[in-house]
């Protein structure tokens, strides 16, 4: 019941946001077309005659159309033996359906059971509750334990951020982008109070402090800032003096920092997922959620579809491939962020410099370049847990922490107190534990093993807490013991501009005959990917637009595209 209810205000609280930044609605046209007449490529398992897998990067170019273009090598599967984090200590559902049948028919597959593949799951399972007949089967599958991906290896912040949102954007973007934001946050914590899961997903309400550098960095938030309140919106802050920071907070006071703090949230990411997917395959009525983990999908192919089949019935588009068995489905969404590249070649992007071969359409190097063909870069960033040197009353602060500016840096940290028996709301109290920080940073481009902690970056890590907090930390590269409990690496997923890919598969520079993206090569494939290490504000909102979109289809609709939605996301937008 408390679930219905966050789902009918959530839905209140999107239409409210719809409403707020723009009154009228437009048609997408060209809605994704049906394929029976089959498809001039094929793609399937290596060990298949005549197959293609993403490995075999000269037919991937040839076969989707963006042959001799200097593409970057596709991302191989994620890294069995990877490091383990903070958060996977606690997952119950680590190999779910890891044995056992393997599912072998689905409506919709979902590739990636981080927080995007299964918010979709979540969003199709109250979408489409008792709205389908036979009832709909939808399918998670997960090349590792479940959640061991970005989302169970990032901060848990739910932070929306107005930095960054102005910058080259039009104000009707900026605002999109911002109320995305927050809508996600307001979101998913309506779902976890609505369903007394606080305690147990380790929600905390601390704010976050974003500290500046340098005095041109806090002047350029500021006018940031100012420029939100004149398109309405209205953001509460305040602004930090260096001496506010150095006596309430414990900055080293050689710093000469400054800071803005505003409202946030964090909590345990994998925990809220887990609540997500169990409240998913609890749902009466007709939609059946699945998950498979250690399933990894090794390539695809588009199904043998009979002409007279309509999609009304749900036949078979593609065919997925595994080592356990393959599966067959109608739908399939790409959740797959920084490996996004490994089943759909064409996202490992090009560099600047490449040059079109002879006869290639010159419309991929037009001035409207599409934003798929830069692709989806992974970048490794690492991570650690580090005991303070104080209890929890010597810390002080909740909140958590990032750098704003230009060239600042990647690193962002805050407490968590298990064990500490601090309360949320500040109040004295005993301590047994000193506080947990969460540390990350050290961002690798190009590089999507997690498997390894790179030695440079641990020694920097080590020292960055005790040089921002003397009082509160000891640096371990230069004492002993050493107060870090654990250091793990994890894959995120990034764009050119730093937003994600939303909404139907397309192919970079293939376009229908009056101009638009052509869908019909993926018809049915979805993609939420590229969060650019900024999903946890973001993904939930983008996998509600894919889920809608499948839920359209499924319902024999047409799909509107939302005003809500920020133009650039989309998988057919133009140039960064």
């Amino acid at each position: 019941m408390a679930s219905a209810t966050f789902y009918a205000a959530s839905n209140f609280l999107w239409h409210f946001i719809l409403l707020s930044i723009l009154p009228e609605i437009s048609a997408w046209s060209n809605c994704a077309a049906d394929n029976a007449s089959g498809s001039t490529w094929e793609c399937a398992a290596p060990s298949r005659p005549g197959a293609f897998s993403a490995s075999s990067l000269e037919d991937s170019q040839t076969l989707l159309g963006v042959q001799r273009l200097g593409l970057r090598d596709p991302v191989a599967l994620p890294i069995e033996n990877f490091t383990r984090s903070f958060w996977l200590e606690e997952n119950p559902l680590a190999e779910e359906g890891s044995t056992g049948p393997l599912t072998s028919n689905a409506d919709v597959c979902i590739i990636g059971s981080g927080i995007a593949g299964v918010s979709t799951a979540w969003h199709l399972s109250k979408m489409l509750n008792r709205e389908t007949a036979d009832g709909l089967s939808v399918v998670i599958l997960e090349a590792r334990e479940f959640c061991s991906g970005a989302t169970g290896r990032n901060g848990g912040n739910l932070t929306p951020f107005l930095a960054g949102q102005f910058s080259g954007r039009t104000a009707l973007e900026a605002v999109k982008s911002y109320r995305i934001e927050t809508y996600t946050t307001n979101a998913l914590v309506n779902f976890v109070t609505q369903n007394n899961l606080e305690e147990k997903v380790d929600l905390v309400q601390g704010g976050h402090v974003t500290m500046f550098k340098t005095e041109a960095d806090e002047l350029d938030a500021r006018r940031e800032w100012e420029e939100a309140k004149t398109v309405g919106l209205n953001i509460q802050y305040d602004w930090l003096s260096n001496q506010h920071l150095i006596e309430n907070y414990g900055l080293n006071r050689h710093l000469n920092y400054t800071g803005v703090y505003f409202q946030s949230y964090n909590l345990w990411p994998l925990k809220l997922v887990t609540h997500l997917l169990r409240d998913s395959q609890s749902a009466s009525g007709g939609v059946n959620v699945t998950l498979h983990t250690k399933t990894p999908v090794t390539s695809m192919s588009p199904a043998q579809r009979h002409p007279s089949k309509g999609e009304s019935d749900g036949h078979p588009r593609w065919n997925l491939y595994t080592h356990r068995g393959d599966i067959s489905c109608t739908y399939v969404v790409h959740a797959t962020n920084g490996y996004a590249s490994h089943l759909l070649p064409f996202l490992s992007g090009t560099d600047d410099s490449a040059q079109p071969s002879e006869g290639y359409n010159l419309s991929y190097y037009s001035k409207a370049r599409s934003r798929g063909s830069y692709g989806i870069t992974p970048h490794r960033g690492q991570v650690g847990a580090v005991r303070a040197s104080v209890n929890a009353s010597g810390l002080g602060w909740i909140n958590s922490w990032g750098f704003g500016g230009y060239d600042s840096g990647s690193e962002y940290w805050f407490p968590r107190y298990q064990g500490t028996e601090f309360p949320k709301n500040g109040a004295a109290s005993r301590y047994s534990e000193n506080p947990v920080i969460i540390l990350g940073g050290g961002r690798q481009t190009g590089i999507s093993d997690d498997s390894v902690l790179n030695s440079t970056t641990s020694v920097v890590l080590r020292s960055f807490l005790p040089e921002l907090y003397p009082d509160q930390f000891v640096d371990p590269n230069k004492s002993s013991p050493d107060t870090w409990e654990k250091e793990w690496t994890g894959i995120m997923g990034y764009t050119k501009d730093g937003d994600p890919f939303v909404g139907p598969v397309v192919v970079p520079g293939e376009f229908t005959s009056d101009g638009k993206a052509d869908t019909a090569r993926y018809d049915g494939q979805y993609i939420a990917a590229g969060f650019s290490g900024h999903g946890m504000p973001r993904t939930y909102a983008c996998a509600q637009f894919v889920a809608d979109m499948i839920a359209s289809r499924i319902r024999g609709e047409r799909w509107i595209k939302p005003s809500w939605v920020p133009e650039r996301y989309l998988t057919w937008a133009t140039d960064p």
